[in-house]
């Protein structure tokens, strides 16, 4: 379903140079109907830029997709037929669209801490953290069923209706020694009414025996498990700019080993880096 070519969210400078940027981005969407979250893919043409996410959902083996693409005035520029639109009238694959095809309806995420830490911190790939992050590593407080009960009684009156995702956010969770992963997916697993598990990481946190034991819990608990994985430039410039302490290409290995396990997979940008924007 998915590639991970043409992720930038926008090439430095305008005509040829910015259009062929914009040429990878709109092919990975038409070819691979990524959903996209909240912000629609505009048009490109000359110097105008794309706005088009700051997450792009990319579902595994499997996913549950629309049957829309996008046109082809969209996606290669010219003059073409009009956009097919996907169900919920927008041209583009919404990330609410995606988790009510996932889950049969509304999920809510609420948020638990694992008590990892992150490469860029402990020292392991750097220190100091990405320039835009505020996550402080420390030991948790409370147990994963307490912060659980805590958040449902929190959001869910809000949204009745949903249904709730054990949502590891803070970290690099895949960070953790594969025992400790191992525990911390079991008690996941256990907690009352989850609908599904997402775990947020970096891509140089993952190699093939985590990526194989994410996909095994997947298959044999029958819960889906959804990886978040942090990218925020295809730029290794712009990335070292940002303290990321990893590259594009590391970024792709971590993806593939998650893509070739089956697993569904959540990327984030930040659109408009400085330097990226034209």
């Amino acid at each position: 379903m998915i590639s991970h070519a043409g992720l930038a969210g926008s090439l430095k400078g305008g005509g040829k140079k910015a259009n062929q940027g914009i040429t990878a981005i709109t092919r990975l969407l038409y070819h691979n109907q990524i959903p996209v979250y909240r912000n629609k893919l505009q048009q490109i043409r000359g110097r105008s830029r794309p706005d088009f996410a700051h997450f792009l959902n990319l579902g595994g083996a499997g996913g549950n997709v629309s049957s829309g693409k996008f046109s082809k005035r969209v996606y290669n520029g010219s003059e073409g037929r009009d956009a097919m639109r996907y169900q919920n009238g927008k041209r583009y694959y919404t990330m609410s669209q995606y988790c009510r095809a996932r889950y049969g309806g509304r999920i809510v995420k609420v948020p638990l801490l694992s008590g990892c830490t992150c490469p860029n911190r402990d020292g392991s790939r750097g220190s100091g953290g990405c320039a835009f992050c505020s996550f402080t590593p420390g030991n948790i407080s409370k147990e994963i069923s307490e912060q659980y009960r805590e958040g449902c009684a929190r959001l869910l009156p809000k949204w009745p209706d949903a249904r709730p995702v054990a949502y590891f956010q803070e970290g690099s969770n895949t960070h953790l020694p594969a025992p400790s992963l191992a525990a911390l997916l079991a008690e996941a697993a256990a907690l009352p009414e989850a609908a599904g598990i997402r775990i947020a990481t970096r891509a140089d946190c993952i190699d093939r025996e985590k990526a194989e034991m994410l996909a095994e819990f997947q298959q044999s608990r029958g819960l889906p498990v959804e990886i978040e994985l942090g990218l925020q430039t295809v730029h290794d410039r712009t990335a070292a700019a940002l303290n990321r302490c990893h590259s594009f290409a590391e970024f792709c290995a971590g993806f593939s080993l998650l893509r070739e396990a089956g697993l569904y997979i959540c990327i984030h940008l930040i659109n408009g880096l400085p330097g990226e924007t034209p």
